[in-house]
């Protein structure tokens, strides 16, 4: 993590020291008490709101907390890892994990909807500033068993996803990293990098990607050359790396970073024989699903030229050689060439006209009993009479008439 030098007192590894003790104290304090938040089918409601105001007030000021440890930690050079801090990481990793494995994908559109409410309704958030707006139609807060109120589930999930990170982050030395524990710090950060950008959390996505690149970059001025399996997970991790920094970008509106992006990934771990047959199935299948993602929604923007480069980029990615033929690779593979002949021969561009057709003739070997593989075949000999610009202006009756 990039840290800016403490000012003031020269700091000594015995102060370091008790930051961390103290942290650690609040830090067990916060763990018990998310454990009877999310174990506690009984509280009332009256209760559960003031631990709700709790736990997010302490996990505010353990945030600011572990950020001055690991500034001190970098300052004095610490050439060892932290046990206390790494366990404790670990904990909350593990709890925000399970959380995460159990959502399901209804959770995301609740929690946005309820907090909306909840930032006009201070029935239901009484920390928050009186509303200036005339309030919805009463809204009844979830039931608290099981952790399912929206409001605990975005805590557990997002922000103290951050903070276990942060603690991890911190644990590890800040001098004389092995190249195993760059590898550990690459591959918490994707991790963590995916929470957020599930979750749509711009910043704190594009912060712990930041910190992402300077672990790589080191791991690539190693002066030892990596092992085998050192390399193979190196590669798989920058990968994953890459595909968020591309869905980042156009989360964020850049186009031309997410190009960039794409570029380099493509480059380096599609185009490379070497590094594509190392890459993980998952990945490239993660990969083309943000390039397909991206395609689509520049087709929405009716930008079709520039939709049907990301769908043929996705494409490309998906290859049959490496990600193999199981269902969702399959279908993955499917739509993103569905869309692309669609679009293809929307562009008024002959050579896209060319392209729809080769990807038409590998549809019908692979999926000769699909319907609609048979509808888009119809659809380019249609587009063949006409020519690109008469199929798009939509001129089939004089096609008929003929």
């Amino acid at each position: 993590m990039e840290h800016k030098t403490p000012t003031g007192a020269q700091i000594s590894h015995s102060t370091v020291e008790k930051r961390i003790k103290q942290f650690l104290v609040s830090l067990d304090e916060l763990i018990n008490e998310l454990k009877n938040l999310n174990s506690s089918s009984s509280l009332g409601l009256n209760k559960a709101r003031s631990s709700k105001v709790w736990v997010a007030e302490q996990v505010e000021d353990l945030l600011h907390s572990i950020e001055k440890c690991a500034k001190s930690r970098v300052y004095v050079k610490e050439k060892d890892d932290h046990a206390g801090l790494d366990s404790r990481g670990t904990e909350l990793w593990n709890m925000t994990t399970k959380l995460l494995r159990s959502e399901k994908p209804s959770d995301l559109e609740n929690k946005n909807t309820y907090l909306k409410r909840m930032l006009l309704d201070p029935e239901l958030h009484p920390y928050m500033l009186p509303r200036l707006a005339p309030p919805p139609p009463p809204l009844t807060p979830p039931h608290l068993e099981n952790g399912n109120d929206p409001l605990i589930r975005y805590i557990k999930h997002v922000t103290v996803r951050h903070l276990a990170y942060l603690t991890l982050d911190c644990a590890q030395r800040t001098c004389g990293r092995t190249t195993q524990g760059s590898l550990r710090l690459v591959k918490i950060a994707v991790k963590a990098g995916k929470t957020y950008l599930d979750h749509n959390e711009v910043s704190l996505a594009e912060s712990v990607l930041g910190n992402a690149a300077k672990y790589i970059d080191d791991l690539s001025k190693n002066a030892t050359p990596l092992a085998v399996d050192e390399e193979g997970e190196r590669i798989n991790l920058e990968c994953e790396f890459l595909v968020q920094r591309i869905e980042l970008s156009f989360l964020q509106h850049n186009v031309n970073a997410a190009e960039l992006m794409c570029n380099n990934a493509m480059e380096r771990f599609s185009r490379d024989e070497s590094a594509a047959g190392r890459l993980e199935p998952r990945i490239r299948e993660s990969l083309g699903k943000v390039l397909y993602k991206i395609g689509k929604d520049m087709v929405k923007r009716a930008n079709l030229t520039n939709g049907v480069e990301w769908l043929a980029r996705a494409l490309e990615i998906v290859d049959p050689k490496y990600v193999g033929s199981e269902q969702f690779a399959a279908e993955l593979r499917f739509g993103i060439m569905q869309n692309l002949v669609q679009t293809s021969l929307k562009t008024q561009v002959s050579s896209d006209l060319r392209r729809a057709e080769e990807v038409m003739e590998v549809m019908v070997k692979e999926w000769p009993e699909r319907l609609n593989v048979h509808c888009l075949g119809l659809d380019i000999i249609v587009a063949q009479k006409l020519g690109a610009e008469a199929y798009h202006a939509g001129e089939l009756f004089e096609f008929w008439d003929d």
